[in-house]
């Protein structure tokens, strides 16, 4: 059924649209691909072990993580180029989001200077039945849907419940700080193609603790060390993981070493994400003291150092097949384009006037802002060319 989420027999995930084409998300590297209107059906096709006649590139990018391929350059995230898709325009992108992101936990055991869900983490909240809210999020018929947090891993439960109503029926991503393990969980997490994500900002551990503290400062000196051996346990599961890092003014100097030794690890790609001010006011002074850390003298000339190191960091080095790279250019007036789920069950974005998260109706998520639907998609899926 058109719009409709399939899980193909090489358990890559396809939602489809006759105006725009396909949207695939692939669990065995993590990545979001569009298929524009020519290719759509030899692709569901091809994702079916059926015949079909898709061009070697198309094959390729889908067989990324499945098979070994030799290595090549990721160009885009677009299929089979941008060129492809200059018919879209607003009215011809999807009213359904790509993602949706279950903020399923509100506590951690970190306590991250830029924390984007700070407002949520240790607040009061109501706390909604979690079978529930994975059927509402079901119905809003998202190709894939992040277990977030806070540290989703902290709610065992939670994780077993919610993937009894999505596993398998859409694309399932778990963002983790990667020092908590659970070997029953990773068993069902591989049964329903997760991709696990964890945050990792510095492979010097005093680095990354300055940045992401236990809130117990006493186990700092061993995170490192605990978070690369889980990262190691789900690759012997063959779990696939990709890494999360915030470019602060802390390790913006580290991309260069995180991109020569994440490789080794065995993760699947890499995503890189400039910082934003923290939503929880509380953590307003200690945001500040992270954003003025060496030489920069205000949060203003700290982002425009950042963004000075991720461009010449991302002009020398490129997406390869056997380990994608991706660099997400978050803005304060582009961080809505993520739809959120609040541990309450309630519907939420990003507030384009405030550092505060605003309540959605889910049947209305796309409908007042067309701006929204198309930062949305460019999020996963990179640069739109419109009519």
């Amino acid at each position: 059924m058109e719009n409709k989420v399939i899980k193909t027999k090489k358990g890559i995930f396809i939602k489809t649209d006759k105006e725009f084409g396909a949207i695939v998300f692939s669990p065995y590297s993590g990545l979001f691909f569009a298929i524009s209107k020519e290719y759509m059906t030899d692709t569901i096709n091809y994702c079916e072990d059926k015949k079909n006649k898709l061009p070697d590139e198309i094959v390729k990018n889908l067989n990324i993580g499945i098979a070994q391929e030799k290595n090549f350059e990721i160009k885009s995230h677009w299929l089979p180029d941008n060129n492809a898709f200059s018919y879209v325009d607003d009215s011809k992108l999807p009213d359904s989001p790509i993602v949706i992101n279950w903020l399923i936990s509100n506590n951690c055991c970190f306590s991250c200077n830029y924390c984007y869900a700070g407002d949520v983490i240790d607040k009061p909240t109501d706390i909604a039945d979690t079978k529930e809210v994975a059927q509402k999020i079901l119905e809003s018929n998202p190709l894939a849907v992040v277990f977030s947090g806070g540290e989703p891993l902290r709610e065992k439960q939670k994780i077993i419940d919610g993937l009894s109503v999505l596993g398998n029926k859409v694309g399932i991503i778990i963002d983790t700080n990667g020092y908590r393990y659970d070997k029953d969980l990773a068993k069902l997490l591989k049964k329903n193609n997760a991709v696990v994500r964890v945050s990792l900002d510095s492979l010097h551990n005093e680095l990354n603790s300055k940045i992401r503290p236990l809130k117990d400062n006493k186990s700092n000196a061993n995170v490192l060390n605990t978070i690369i051996a889980n990262i190691i346990k789900y690759r012997e599961m063959k779990i696939p993981v990709l890494i999360h890092t915030v470019v602060s003014p802390v390790n913006k100097n580290s991309l260069f070493d995180l991109y020569d030794k994440l490789p080794a690890l065995g993760v699947s790609g890499w995503r890189i994400f400039s910082v934003i001010n923290p939503n929880d006011i509380e953590k307003k002074e200690k945001f500040e003291k992270l954003m003025t850390f060496g030489k920069s003298k205000s949060i203003d000339e700290a982002q425009r150092e950042i963004q000075k190191e991720i461009t010449i960091f991302s002009k020398k080095h490129i997406s390869k097949s056997t380990f994608s790279l991706q660099i997400v250019h978050s803005t304060d007036s582009q961080k809505n384009s993520v739809i959120l789920v609040l541990p309450s069950g309630k519907f939420a974005t990003e507030s384009r006037v405030r550092n505060e998260k605003k309540e959605i109706e889910t049947n209305s998520i796309f409908e007042k802002y067309n701006v929204d639907l198309l930062w949305h998609y460019e999020r996963y899926l990179g640069t739109i060319n419109l009519k």
